[in-house]
This record gives C-alpha cells, structure tokens and sequence, in this order.
C-alpha cells in the first residue's frame, strides 16, 4: 500500500450516528441515526436525500448496498419493514414485511453471480417483461399518475438479500424482493455474512451466549444450475407487470370524473320527486310525441339546461376516451405479458428435473393464476363495450335532449343536431328502458363505467343475453368446462378481477422455492474455546481469492487480536480448519537511555477488513484519549502471517508497521470505524457518535510540509509524557512499514 492518509471533510452531525457503510460502486456514505433516519452523503459531504422512519417507533436501522451500488435496502428492527431504495430517486421501489416475530441483527446484499448466469443474462433476450415476442409495454400518460416509474434493472445480476436474525435463522430475498426461503444455522445471533457469487456463503453466529461458531453454506442451484436463475427473472417481470398493472388501474380511476355522476342524482331527484314509472313515461313521450310534461319541462330547463347537457357531453366524451386508450392499449398490453410469463413458468414446472427440485411442482397453481388473468383480459375487453355502448347511447340521448331544450326556449337548432336517424331512436329507447330497471338503493344507474372502479360487485352488470357463445357454452357442459375456455363472471368489478388475479399469482410463487433450502450444505467450525465474543469485542470477515475465510476478532479487553483463516477442504470426509494468529496492539517505546521498554496503554476501538491483504484498526491510547488508525498488513516479507509463527506464539503490532507509529486524529477521539478498500476512503466516527470525519487512505504524497505543521508537530513531540523511540527496528521492513514511514517523512 502506497500514499498517505489525507482528511477531506469534517462535519458535526445534529443526532447520533449508529451505523456506517460505504457504496461499493460510489463515493456514497450511508448513515443511520438514533431517530431511525437514514442519510445518503457524497464524499463531499454534500447530503443527497434523507429518508425518515416507516414507524414513529423504527430508532434502530440495518443497512446493505446491492452490489452495484443501485439500491439500498433498508431494514427497520422495531416494525420489521424492509425496504429497497432507488439511490437517484430515494423512491423506495419495494416494501415488505419480515415474517416471525424474530428481530434482524445484521443484512448483506451478495451478488451470486458467476460466469454462466452473467452470459445467460446478456444474450438471453426473452428476460424482459413483454418477452420476445410480444410488443413492448406503451408508456403511460404521466399526467394521470404521480406514482414513480419502476426502474428495470431488476435482473441484471443475480443477487440475495439474507437478513440474519438472533434465533440463529437467515432469511433470503433474490433480489432483495422476493422471500426463498430460510436457512437455520443454529441456535444464536447472528453476527456477520460473506460471501457469494462463485465463493461459499459464510456465517459467523454466537452460541451459547458468547462462543463464536463459523458456517461454510454452499448450494448447487447457485453454482451449477440456472433454474433458479430463470425462476427468479419470471418472478421479476411478473412483479414488473404487476407494478405497471396497478399505476394503469390508478392512471384509470383518476381519469374517471364524478362528474359524470350528476347526470345520475338529478335524474334520481327526479324520480323520487314523482310516481314509479312516471319519469320513463314523460321521456317517451316527449320522444314519440315531441310535447313535454310541466314537470319534465321545468326539470329540462331549470336542472338540465342547455349548458349543463354541454358540460356533460364534453366531460363524458373526454373521460371515456381517456378511458379507453388505457384499457385498449395498457391494460391489454399488459394482461398478455402476464399470460405470457405464467405460460413459461408452467412449461418449466412441466420439464420437472431441477425446476421440480426447487420446488415447482404444482402445476395446479400456475394454471389458477393462468386463468385469473384470461378473466382479466376479458374483463378488460367487457369495459371497452360498456364504453361503447355508453358513448353511443350518451351522445344521441343528449343530443336529442339539447334539441329539445332549444325548442322549448323558441331557439332554432342548428339541421345537422335536428335530424334524428332511425338508428339513433333505437339508441334513445334502449338508453330510455333503463329508466324501468329496477334501482340499487333507490338510485338511477345510467353511468355503467364507474362501477367497475369500485371494490364491489356490479350494480347493473352485463348480461350473455343474445351470445351465441355463451349459449352453446350452456348446452355442452363439456366444452364449458374446459381448462382452457376463459370463465367469465359478469358481476365482479374490474378491480375486484385485479385482486383476484395479484392473489393467484402470490400463491403461485409462495411455493416456488418451497425447497430450496434443502439443497443447502452446510459445515461448521468452533473457534477455540478461549475466543469469547463479548459486548466490547469487534469482528469482521472477508472472503479470499481461494475461497476460504479470514477472521478478525478482537479479545475481551481489546488489546489483543486474534486473527483466522478457516479453509475448506474437499477430500472425504469435507471438514473445516482454522489457523490462528495472535497480535498484541500495545504501542512499546524504549526509555531514554535505558535499554528497557515501557508499555503505552492502546486498545482496539474498532475493526475491518481493508482488502484481502490489509486489515484497518482504529487504535485508542487509554490515557491521552488519542486515536489513531493503522492499516495493518497479512502478510510479512511476502510471507501470510499465519505462516509467520506457530498458533500460540504472541507477535507484536510492531511487527508489521515497525516502530513508528502513525499520527493521531487532533480533534477528534475516534470510536467507529468505516472503511472502502475499492474505493480507498475510510470514515471515523467520534466517541459522541456525532462528530464524523472522511479521509483519503492512499492519497497521493506531499512534496513539502508546510511550517505550521511543522510547528505542530514540534508542539505535539514536547507535550507526549512518553520517552522517545532511540533503538533501531531490529524486524524487516514490511509493506506497512514502508507505508507508515513514508506517511511521517
């Protein structure tokens, strides 16, 4: 490691901080706060969004970064809602709640992607929602909706989402969405989870109250097969479809106006107002006759008017057109995709093998869901008649009414209103034998359209009178009761088919990775009786290029730590290893003039793994109450440092960076630690929890120090109560040596 530390913000911080992750892709800092707040910063300090609490009672907050840094998933311990973030938008794209009554204690977002599903991912061109035949989605109108847009980048890369619990359980989300199930490792906390794409998951949990235990968990569906891959997308762009399919039924219930109904409470004031039977009777013969009754006149001219039957032309031309562009384009559109997607998840239930294995097995289910959104579609065609019909019998009917109205004001008609056809009385009478139906609570239902918008069944609905279809269907019960003849039920609303239709499809993937679980082999491994995890104890963990694990904990009184490798050995029987190192972090000056050395009283105040070949240590001295951080290296002389000496052999910090020390923080007297190897920045955090400061850890040398920090130093040398370092390092010079000493030059 080359370059030196370099401080770039500082910032005092209005609540306490309680947790720390950096971006892997970004210079994005996420923070959460005692008041269950979730903060996104720049490395500038410059704060993107801010994200407030579900809950009033959601104080304590666990945070995991998807992988490509795209989405933040946020997990609220109290109300148990996880939620994933789009970082551009702060718009939370997915919400869900935790099953059981166990709290989450730690989250990891791992990519298990490999070379197979990465290839498979890109040349596949059926993984979008519409497939590979069928015409994209159209856009929907934004005007009619401020619902946000979902972003597709669902599929990308195969990733989980595993939430560790205090039970010993893990739960999993592929992409962080859908729940697959629940791994149970054992009967304590979890602590910490790496792992994933070609590597092994790996689990370090508590048990029997402070022990540390380590699980190796692979799964051949990661590796080998793409089943689970190919599910998992269809589960996707099914959730695509769905989200599309619910903003177009929104963008559709704000398009119809109420407005319309009107129409209907003064023809009904009308009614009451009169004898059953009466008002039907006045409309046919003002239109057989062409001479009014006074009651129908003076409703004609003081209700209606020439102006008010304007209005409602106007309204009920441009709300049924707008209507129907959604339903005719958005909806049909999106019906098919969601038959095309059940389609495929039927045809991969019937090749059985390891879509069987994960637990497609119900073919039963699929076909239910099948169904439901044929009776969607058909439901949808249902509407686009009602508009029909209610357009065409509305426009002769107040056509005819505007004429009337002129005449009894001794206006002249404009010829081309005037004329009536043949074909437009008819319209007139079937919108005027309405009037005689029998009325739902005493109402006048002649708007039909908005009742399929209403969570309740039709009050006028549409009848298979006069269908062929339906009446050959009546007389063979055979050819009726087909799996593939569409089951139309005429009384259910439009949104009452929708929710028939999301709850078929929930019950098809509720039992999709019912087995899952059972193809996961795990193996594990105590850690040495003596390494006990107590509430002043750190760890953290890092997956190597050869597949194995490396641990770092530290002891109960921080002063030592002990660091693990644990491989993994395939040959019968497969078992774990673990090899150990023991590092004293006590800072050892010699006294002047004396041969002696004198111990200075440094604990560890945190710990993380930097990279695969460094380890960051946040160093506290007990006594002057300075911190200090050291990026502390594995391997010494290009030898790992588990090879470096035997198990029990104790070897001294001094080792590795030699005996020149870095520079404390001035300041600041850090207690938290946050660090980004890719990104090369590190983040600590004071011991109020509300002073943060971001630093560079390999920025580039300075040429020339300028005088005052000269001074400082100089000021900082007479103030230190310890003696000086006089003898020579006797140890080789190791990477982090050279780091250190070229930090202080």
């Amino acid at each position: 490691m080359t370059g030196t530390m370099r401080q770039l913000e500082e910032r005092q911080l209005p609540a306490e901080v309680t947790t720390m992750l950096w971006s892997p892709k970004m210079d994005l800092l996420a923070i959460s706060n005692v008041k269950g707040e979730v903060v996104l910063h720049r490395l500038t300090w410059q704060r993107v969004w801010l994200l407030s609490p579900q809950e009033e009672s959601d104080t304590s907050v666990h945070l995991a970064w998807r992988p490509d840094g795209k989405l933040l998933a946020v997990c609220y311990e109290i109300s148990k809602q996880l939620c994933l973030v789009d970082v551009e938008t702060k718009n939370i794209i997915h919400k869900t709640k935790l099953p059981g009554n166990e709290s989450a204690v730690c989250i990891k977002w791992l990519s298990l992607s490999n070379t197979e599903h990465e290839s498979s991912l890109t040349n596949d061109k059926t993984n979008k929602p519409t497939g590979e035949y069928l015409p994209p989605l159209p856009n929907l109108i934004r005007s009619y909706s401020t619902e946000p847009e979902r972003k597709e980048f669902l599929t990308h890369s195969l990733d989980m989402l595993f939430i560790g619990q205090k039970n010993g359980t893990v739960l999993m989300y592929i992409f962080g969405m859908f729940y697959c199930g629940t791994i149970s490792v054992g009967h304590g906390e979890i602590l910490q989870i790496v792992g994933g794409a070609n590597d092994p998951i790996w689990i370090t949990w508590k048990y029997n109250d402070n022990y540390v235990k380590i699980t190796r968990v692979s799964c051949p569906l990661f590796e080998r097969s793409t089943a689970f891959l190919k599910v998992a997308q269809i589960q996707a762009n099914i959730e695509c479809l769905k989200d599309y399919l619910s903003r177009t039924l929104m963008a559709t219930c704000e398009a119809w106006e109420t407005i319309l109904l009107e129409m209907d409470e003064k023809l009904t004031r009308y009614a009451e107002a009169n004898q059953p039977g009466v008002m039907a009777a006045d409309f046919l013969e003002l239109l057989m006759i062409g001479i009014p009754t006074k009651s129908l006149e003076t409703f004609l001219l003081r209700d209606l008017t020439e102006k008010g039957l304007k209005k409602f032309g106007h309204s009920i031309e441009m709300c049924y057109c707008n209507i129907q562009k959604l339903v005719s384009k958005n909806l049909t559109s999106v019906g098919m995709a969601l038959v095309y997607q059940l389609t495929e998840l039927r045809g991969m239930a019937r090749v059985g093998g390891t879509y069987e294995a994960l637990g497609l097995r119900d073919e039963t289910l699929i076909t239910n869901a099948i169904n439901e959104s044929e009776a969607f579609l058909a439901k949808s065609y249902e509407i686009e008649q009602v508009i029909d019909q209610s357009m065409r019998n509305y426009k002769a009917f107040f056509r005819w009414l505007y004429v009337a109205i002129l005449q009894l004001t001794d206006e002249r008609a404009p010829s081309e209103v005037s004329r009536v056809s043949q074909q437009e009385l008819t319209f007139i009478a079937e919108f005027l034998s309405d009037f005689d139906k029998p009325r739902a609570n005493g109402r006048v239902n002649l708007e039909k359209l908005g009742q399929y918008l209403r969570h309740e069944n039709l009050q006028t609905p549409l009848t298979s009178e006069g269908s062929e279809w339906a009446a050959m269907l009546d007389e063979n019960d055979c050819l009726r009761d087909y799996a593939h003849i569409v089951k139309q039920n005429f009384n259910l609303s439009l949104l009452q088919s929708h929710t028939k239709l999301v709850a078929a499809v929930e019950n098809v993937f509720a039992k999709a990775y019912q087995s899952l679980v059972d193809h996961f082999m795990m193996l594990s491994i105590s850690l040495p009786s003596f390494i006990s995890l107590f509430t002043t104890s750190y760890i953290s963990q890092i997956v190597t290029n050869d597949r194995n694990l490396l641990l770092a904990i530290s002891d109960a009184d921080s002063k030592f730590l002990r660091l693990f490798n644990v491989k993994y050995s395939s040959i019968e029987p497969v078992s774990l290893s673990s090899k150990m190192a023991t590092i004293d972090v006590g800072h050892k000056q010699a006294c002047l003039g004396e041969y002696s050395k004198e111990s200075i009283d440094t604990v560890i105040a945190d710990l993380q793994f930097y990279s695969q070949d460094y380890l960051s240590l946040l160093i506290l001295n007990k006594q002057t109450r300075a911190s200090f951080l050291i990026q502390l290296p594995l391997h010494i002389s290009n030898v790992s440092i588990f090879e470096y000496q035997d198990d029990d052999t104790i070897i001294s910090i001094t080792d590795f960076i030699g005996a020149t020390w870095p520079k404390p923080f001035l300041g600041i007297s850090a207690r938290r630690l946050a660090v980004s190897g890719p990104r090369k920045i590190a983040a600590i955090l004071s011991e109020n929890n509300r002073k943060i400061r971001l630093i560079e850890t390999e920025a580039e040398p300075e040429d020339e120090e300028d005088d005052d920090e000269e001074e400082n130093r100089f000021v900082e040398s007479m103030m230190d109560t310890t003696p000086s370092e006089h003898l020579p390092a006797k140890t080789t010079k190791t990477d982090g040596q050279e780091f250190y000493k070229e930090e202080n030059s």
